[in-house]
Formats: C-alpha cells, sequence, structure tokens
C-alpha cells in the first residue's frame, strides 16, 4: 500500500510541482534556449538548441507515471485477493461462485476510480500510452486470468484430493448424473445436481472445469442395490445379497429376516 499511496501521491502533486518549475523557469531560464508559453504553460526548444528543463520536465513527468502505476498495480493486486478471498477456505477460493467478466467488471471499477489514465501520461507525451497496462486494460485481464488460472488449480485438487470427494476433475462437461455430488454440496451448497438440466450443469462449471464423480463412486451407484457413502465408499444393501443368494439356483435359498443364504444345507452369511 505504501506504493499505491505514494504513486497517487505523487499524480495529484506533479501540477504544483509542474507550476511552480514553470514559473521558475519563465523568470529565471534560458529564453535563447527555452521558449515558455504562457498560454499552453508549456516549455519549447528555441533557436534549434536543447532546452535542458523541458528534458527535465519530461523525466519528471515519466518517473511520476511510472510510481503511479507501480503503485496502482500494487493497489489492484490488493483488490483481488480481497474480493476472493474466503473467510473458512482462503484464497482464491472466495471467487469460486463469480465468473471471470463479473470479477473484471469489479476491477474495471476500483480501476476507474483509483487509476486514472491521466496519471500514466507525459506532459511531453504519452510515454506509458502505448505500454501503460491500465491504458488499455491488459493488467486487468492478466490479474483475472491468474485468479482462474490458480482457481482451477485449487478446485483441481479439492475435487480429487478431498477424501469425501474422490472425485475427478475433467474439462469436459459430464452429465448431470456423472457430476460429484459430494463437491458441490461442500464448496457450493448444491444438493440436487443429479435432476440439473443442460443449463444448469453448465453454470456449475468452475474455472473451466467440472467435478465428477470417481470411478469407484460411479460404478457403486450404477448396481441397482448399492449405496454411497463419501466416508465409507460402496456398500452393498442386504438386497443386494438377496438378489445375488437367488441367481446361485434352486439349491439356493435366502433366509428372510436372517442375512443368511443357505446353499445345500450350507448357510453363508454376508461376512
Amino acid at each position: 500500500e505504501g506504493k499505491y499511496a505514494g504513486g497517487v501521491g505523487a499524480w495529484a502533486t506533479r501540477g504544483l510541482c509542474y507550476e511552480k518549475v514553470l514559473a521558475c523557469a519563465a523568470l529565471y531560464g534560458d529564453q535563447d534556449g527555452c521558449k515558455y508559453d504562457d498560454k499552453t504553460k508549456k516549455i519549447s526548444n528555441a533557436n534549434g538548441k536543447k532546452c535542458g528543463l523541458q528534458a527535465l520536465l519530461t523525466y519528471v513527468d515519466t518517473v511520476d507515471a511510472v510510481r503511479v502505476a507501480e503503485g496502482c498495480e500494487t493497489g489492484l493486486r490488493k483488490k483481488a485477493r480481497e474480493l476472493c478471498d474466503d473467510a473458512d477456505d482462503g484464497y482464491p477460493l472466495g471467487c469460486r461462485n463469480v465468473t471471470s467478466a463479473d470479477l473484471k467488471t469489479q476491477l474495471d471499477k476500483y480501476r476507474e476510480s483509483f487509476c486514472p489514465e491521466g496519471a500514466f501520461q507525459s506532459d511531453d507525451a504519452n510515454v506509458l500510452s502505448s505500454n501503460s497496462a491500465f491504458n488499455n486494460a491488459r493488467l486487468v485481464e492478466q490479474v483475472v486470468n491468474e485468479i482462474y488460472s490458480e482457481l482451477g488449480v485449487a478446485m483441481l485438487r479439492i475435487c480429487e484430493d478431498d477424501k469425501t470427494i474422490k472425485g475427478t476433475w475433467v474439462s469436459e462437461r459430464p452429465l448431470a448424473t456423472q457430476l460429484s455430488t459430494e463437491f458441490y454440496k461442500k464448496y457450493f451448497g448444491k444438493t440436487s445436481i443429479s435432476s440439473y438440466d443442460g443449463d444448469q450443469v453448465e453454470s456449475l462449471k468452475t474455472a473451466d472445469g467440472w467435478c465428477e464423480m470417481g470411478t469407484e463412486q460411479q460404478q457403486c451407484i450404477a448396481q441397482q442395490f448399492a449405496t454411497w457413502d463419501s466416508e465409507n465408499g460402496c456398500s452393498f444393501t442386504n438386497e443386494w445379497y438377496r438378489n445375488r443368494c437367488e441367481m446361485l439356483g434352486s439349491n439356493a435359498r435366502w433366509r428372510a429376516g436372517t442375512s443368511v443364504c443357505e446353499i445345500n444345507g450350507v448357510t453363508y452369511t454376508e461376512d
């Protein structure tokens, strides 16, 4: 913030400093080599000579513009971090529910308020105009891209490394029934993902990706008599064991209420 305050302060006081230098030049300057225009408040070369004061003013002006640029970049990045910081999960997860377009809009408003384009232009020539990130908003786009790149890595790690999720991060949009309920419930508060339509699935896209159920979870859910638990994994219901017992043929008999399969007088339990 020191850079930011110093940069904007330099720009704010530049006009006062400029007036003093010009007044001094008008009174004591080399009138033969430096021509002062009271209307435009500018100094130019005269009689083919090089005006030292003009070079000095251009240098001071450029240095101030660079200081403001550095300060505004510091302030902009600080603002971006504040916007994307989450009280529970930290940076950049605070922007997981914010689109890149919305984030850019917020940062553009900040830039327009605290980083005026006039602060980056030299009195002699627009020294920073062609390269100034603020004049063409390139820095805002760069900051937004950096945030979403970091967010993508964070989401991928959460999706695949969180033991309660055990998902797979994919770039191609999956079906709603393939999305990880645990992931979107835990980090986005979504509970009925399997019933979402295409537009709703698209809205869940975070940093160019989706969290899909892991292979083990998908295979478990595909079973007719199995349930998935994020803590214990796949569990087969009593009905699954009954179904498998009955598939063994006429010699197999399922004892209702006991979870026992009897085959030719030999009993087998679920264990």
